[in-house]
């Protein structure tokens, strides 16, 4: 676990009916509970009083959090000077300002999420269109779980075929068999790396031809 206590707002700038104020760290429980003026029970949501908002707080005791550490969710009415005013009366009483994705690295750090799925949290945020948000949640992590288990299958028939050769020794082809196989699905996911890129990316296109050929009428359909 990290040392240092963060806070930052989770929700979008602007104004709305609701915010959210997120802190994360060994503080964030102690910190929440000066704020609050109220015992917070884990999991529980517990309606309070913030600078005078009436608001929901939920605390997620470590390591049953997204983080993996104390997190307190303080859910206020949404406005962006109040929202602000919650971040800053909690750096007053220890935390610090979060980093932009800082609660996803900790999440990682603390083997809470892996690589990809903190990578995919980013696409998802910022998909805009169905065939981004389906790529962003393709669920490689999964995929790549599969190919660690296929690879242990493969050391171990291959580590019991040299300690009793004479017992494996009809069973060898087959090791080769497994192994190409699974380079081939290995390479097949990384051959969509490249359409990935697109779909999240997009691709710069110029649309030419001569006059009233049909070039708007393209260009409106797509």
């Amino acid at each position: 676990m990290q040392d240092t206590t963060i806070v930052a707002i989770a929700t979008p700038p602007g104004n709305s009916g609701v915010g959210i104020v997120r802190i994360s760290g060994s503080k964030a429980l102690r910190i929440a509970e000066k704020l609050t003026r109220k015992e917070l029970a884990s999991r529980v949501a517990t309606l309070c009083k913030i600078l005078d908002d009436t608001a929901l707080a939920i605390y997620f005791k470590a390591p049953h959090s997204f983080t993996g550490e104390d997190i307190v969710e303080f859910q206020c009415h949404g406005g962006w000077l109040l929202l602000n005013k919650v971040v800053e009366t909690a750096i007053k009483h220890g935390a610090v300002a979060a980093t932009a994705g800082e609660f996803s690295r900790r999440a990682f750090l603390n083997g809470k999420i892996s690589l990809d799925q903190a990578e995919s949290i980013i696409e998802i945020i910022n998909a805009e269109s169905d065939a981004h948000l389906k790529y962003a949640t393709r669920g490689i992590s999964e995929q790549i779980k599969t190919f660690e288990k296929s690879l242990a299958e493969i050391s171990a028939q291959i580590e019991a075929g040299i300690e009793y050769p004479e017992e494996n020794l009809d069973e060898i082809p087959n090791y080769r068999h497994a192994i190409q196989k699974l380079t081939n699905e290995i390479n097949t996911l990384l051959d969509t790396a490249s359409t990935g890129e697109i779909i999240a990316n997009g691709v710069n296109v110029t649309v030419a031809g001569k006059p009233n050929v049909g070039k708007s009428s393209i260009f409106n359909a797509l």
